[in-house]
Order: C-alpha cells, then structure tokens, then sequence
C-alpha cells in the first residue's frame, strides 16, 4: 500500500494520534504548514485542511522529545 500524498485534519489525526484540534491550532499557529482545498468567488481559502505528508512528517519531527 502507498503511502498518502495529503491528509485532511482528521485523516492526519487518525495517522499520528493526535487530536484534530491539536492540528488545527497548530496550523493556525503558523507551526504546521498547510492549505486549503479551494478558493470562493473572491480568491479567499477556503474549505478543508490539506497537509502535505511531507509538512505532517516536518511537523511531527518538530515535537519536542521525552
């Protein structure tokens, strides 16, 4: 089986344990890096989270240890 490319909030919390609140704020705090699946009429994001598994591998590497 190959591994994902992206996750959404929760397919990310499902593969790492963590909460999804947990990922949200930390996307909303600037410490994991991600982007939202489409634009509105005006060119804002919006829509769901997607993380790069790369970004999410980063983030994860990030954490402190112990």
């Amino acid at each position: 089986m190959n591994a994902p490319l992206a996750y959404n909030a929760r397919t990310a919390a499902d593969a790492t344990g963590l909460s999804r609140t947990h990922l949200i704020d930390a996307i909303n705090r600037g410490e994991l890096k991600a982007r939202r699946s489409s634009r509105d009429a005006v060119g804002d994001p919006q829509g769901k989270w997607v993380i790069l598994a790369r970004d999410l591998a980063a983030y994860l590497d990030s954490l402190p240890e112990g």
